[in-house]
């Protein structure tokens, strides 16, 4: 990571800054689980292919109802339940989990409900490596881009963009696996009912410099992340029955972004029809 920082810098294509924050997750009086809205922030605040998030530590805290033991308990659970999220489900690295037990509340403390409410918390604690991208003025255009879609009649080199991939930053997760699925039932249907037509599966990527042949995955800890979404989508066609003959998988990097679009609508993954 320090040679690759150390190039970009040396190259001009990026620079870099470090910024602490910090994150608080409350808590219901004794629980410890996450909820699916928690979930969902914590996917957002850690889910940007802009930047990378290190050093994470968290730290467990509950309210002063109840013994010591118990309390101590209970902040551990919180600390671990969050860090477990960030590990199995976000692929991030947690460099400690700690229950710190529980917030004494002050005396005579006259709002004593809503301060315990905000003891009951993990506090998660990061700094966040901004890497800000220059990218190069001059693009390769792609072969075509006037998109069609599965409801149109197709032929060989039509591109349709699959819409609803919305992938969790730097994995192959997506945010909302309900409507990622829906789409793609669309396209094993019109490959069902096409038994001729194969494909090839086209992943791309955002937000990186030329320099680079693609973006960081977090699962593989390589650059190819638009070759594992792509292999993604081609892997569970093969799990719906659509033979593996029929289909190729590739990616693409940043080589064609989309001309004159938002930088981030060129995470994305095509379909590109080679055979009717």
């Amino acid at each position: 990571m320090r040679f690759i920082i150390y190039f970009w810098i040396v190259c001009g294509f990026a620079t870099t800054s470090l910024s602490a924050q910090e994150h608080s997750v409350y808590f219901d009086s004794n629980t410890f689980l996450l909820n699916e809205t928690q979930k969902a922030t914590l996917t957002s605040l850690f889910s940007s292919e802009e930047e990378m998030k290190i050093t994470i530590a968290i730290e467990g805290f509950c309210d002063d109802i109840g013994s010591d033991e118990s309390n101590q308990i209970l902040s551990q659970k919180r600390a671990d339940e969050v860090a477990h999220f960030l590990q199995n489900e976000l692929q991030l690295v947690v460099s400690n989990s700690i229950g710190k037990g529980e917030i004494s509340l002050p005396e005579n403390a006259l709002n004593a409900d809503e301060i315990r409410k905000n003891n009951r918390v993990v506090k998660i604690r990061f700094s966040k490596e901004i890497v800000e991208v220059k990218l190069d003025s001059v693009e390769k255009k792609p072969t075509q881009t006037n998109y069609k879609t599965f409801s149109d009649e197709l032929k060989k080199g039509d591109r349709i963009i699959v819409n609803n991939l919305i992938f969790m930053g730097s994995l192959t997760y997506f945010q909302s696996p309900e409507e990622a699925e829906a789409e793609l039932e669309k396209i094993i249907s019109y490959l069902k009912t096409h038994p001729n037509t194969k494909i090839e599966i086209q992943g791309h990527v955002c937000c990186i410099s030329n320099s680079f042949k693609d973006a960081f995955d977090r699962n593989s800890r390589k650059n190819n992340l638009s070759e594992t979404r792509a292999k993604k989508i081609y892997d569970y066609f093969i799990e719906k029955g659509i033979a593996a003959n029929r289909m190729t998988h590739k990616g693409y990097g940043r080589q064609f972004p989309i001309p004159g679009g938002e930088e981030h609508d060129n995470k994305r993954v095509e379909i590109l029809i080679v055979e009717d």
